[in-house]
């Protein structure tokens, strides 16, 4: 149990470092190329204050989602402890990303009012994210495949000789 809560204090602490790096290099030049094939850009880091939820919704209402950010971070917390007892490691580490990221954008919005975006998929437009909605993301896929089929039943999961 030790590790998952040592593996969301990494996580916290790298989504951090990178959120600090962006306030203090990227945020007064803005946009900067970061992958580039040839001519094409694919990625750039791109600074932005998102003052919303995932895609911009309920932009505003921060003080609604740090709220319901809190609350919903720690029930998650109590679902690792309690996964935990159940030694459902894949439930465990995908409620640990989710945990991760969701308290690295608490801290954002405590901290500054809004959550520091950055990466941005300059081949194609998207929304402007950051690493911890990465974490959030793949934590939210592991956890449905948990979900929905159990971890013996997802292929890459299952333990050789099943």
């Amino acid at each position: 149990m030790v590790l998952y809560f040592i593996l969301t204090a990494v996580l916290i602490a790298v989504d951090r470092v990178i959120k600090i790096w962006v306030l203090d290099g990227l945020a007064a030049i803005g946009t900067a190329e970061f992958i580039k094939i040839g001519d094409t850009r694919i990625i750039d880091l791109t600074y932005v204050e998102n003052r919303g939820a995932v895609f911009g919704i309920l932009e505003g209402k921060g003080m609604f989602l740090t709220v319901l950010m809190a609350v919903l971070l720690a029930g998650c917390v109590f679902l690792m402890v309690k996964s935990f007892k159940g030694s459902n490691w894949l439930l465990t580490l995908s409620i640990t990303l989710i945990t991760g990221g969701g308290a690295g954008n608490l801290i954002d919005r405590l901290l500054y009012g809004y959550v520091v975006d950055y990466i941005d998929i300059a081949l194609f437009k998207f929304y402007v994210f950051n690493f911890a909605d990465c974490c959030v993301v793949i934590g939210t896929v592991l956890l449905m495949l948990t979900v929905f089929f159990g971890k013996d039943d997802i292929p890459f999961f299952r333990e050789s000789g099943k």
